[in-house]
C-alpha cells in the first residue's frame, strides 16, 4: 500500500516539468509531496527520494495585527477546515486529550474528573479549542498565578524575545519583560500567536507555512519535548506543513497553545 502512495505521489511531480524554470511552484510542489511522503510512508523513505535535506519552506510576512483578542467586534478564528470528517468517537477522543494537556501546560497539573466532565460537556455543544483556552487563562485560577512573584530567567526572557520578533513581528527589549510575571509572558505570547494566525487565516498557505516553520523550529530546537508524539517531534517543515494543509483549523490553533505552553514551561525549571 505504501508504494502505491508513494508512486501516486512521485507522478504529482511529472507535470512539474511543463515549467521547470518556474522554480518556486516547483519548490512549493516538492515540498508539498515530501511532506505527505515523510508523513504517510516515513521520512527514511522521503530522505531516500528527494535528499535529506527538505525543501526550503520560507516563513510568510508577518502581517499586522487588526483584530486585538480583546476586541469581540473583529472576525477572529476563520475556519479553513472544520472537523465534519471527523467520527464522533475521534472528536471525543482528540477533545479530551485537548482539555487533559490543556489543564496540565496551563495549572501544571493533571485534570480531575469535574475539569474534564464540565469542559467536555461545553465542546460538545459547540464551543471551540481556542474559546476553552482564553476562557482558562482569564479565570480567577490563572489570574491567582499571575499574581505570584514568578520572575523569569534568561532563558525564557531569550526564547520570548526570539520567538515574538520572528513569528509575531513584534520587537521587545529584555528589560521589558522583566517585570512580567512567568504565567503572564506565556499568557500574552500566545494571544498575539493566536492574533497573527487570525490574521494569517486569510491566506490559507501563509498560515500553513507560518505554522510548518514554528514546528520544525521549536521541535529542532526542544527535542525532549516532544518524545511521546511524532508528529511534534518531526524536525521537517514539509512534514508540518503537509499536515497543516489538511488539519481542522480549532486542531492548528490547539497545537500552537500547547506547544508554546509546554516550551516556556520546560524554560522555567
Amino acid at each position: 500500500m505504501n508504494k502505491i502512495i508513494l508512486v501516486f505521489l512521485l507522478a504529482l511531480l511529472f507535470p512539474s516539468a511543463n515549467y521547470a524554470a518556474e522554480k518556486s511552484k516547483l519548490d512549493e510542489l516538492k515540498s508539498k509531496v515530501r511532506g505527505y511522503v515523510s508523513q504517510y510512508i516515513g521520512e527514511d523513505i522521503a530522505s531516500k527520494v528527494f535528499g535529506t535535506l527538505p525543501v526550503q519552506i520560507l516563513l510568510p510576512k508577518i502581517p499586522k495585527i487588526i483584530c486585538s483578542s480583546k476586541d469581540e467586534n473583529c472576525d477572529k478564528a476563520i475556519v479553513i477546515r472544520t472537523e465534519d470528517e471527523l467520527s464522533k468517537v475521534q472528536k471525543e477522543k482528540y477533545n479530551l486529550s485537548f482539555l487533559q494537556e490543556l489543564h496540565l501546560v496551563t495549572r501544571n497539573r493533571k485534570a480531575d474528573k469535574n475539569f474534564v466532565v464540565k469542559w467536555m460537556n461545553v465542546m460538545n455543544q459547540g464551543a471551540s479549542r481556542e474559546g476553552v483556552y482564553r476562557a482558562l487563562v482569564l479565570d480567577n485560577t490563572y489570574a491567582g498565578l499571575e499574581n505570584f512573584e514568578n520572575p523569569l530567567n534568561d532563558a525564557t526572557i531569550e526564547f520570548a524575545i526570539g520567538f515574538l520578533k520572528k513569528f509575531v513581528g513584534k520587537k521587545v527589549k529584555a528589560t521589558s519583560l522583566e517585570s512580567l510575571n512567568f504565567y503572564s509572558l506565556k499568557r500574552i505570547a500566545t494571544e498575539r500567536s493566536l492574533e497573527i494566525i487570525d490574521e494569517l487565516s486569510k491566506r490559507p498557505e501563509d498560515l500553513s507555512r507560518w505554522y510548518a516553520v514554528f514546528s520544525a523550529d521549536i521541535a529542532e530546537s526542544f527535542p525532549s519535548l516532544w518524545n511521546k508524539n511524532k508528529v511534534r517531534k518531526n524536525t521537517s517543515a514539509p512534514y508540518h506543513l503537509a499536515w497543516a494543509n489538511k488539519a481542522p483549523s480549532q486542531h492548528l490553533r490547539s497545537e500552537v497553545i500547547i506547544k508554546l505552553h509546554l516550551v516556556f514551561n520546560s524554560l522555567s525549571r
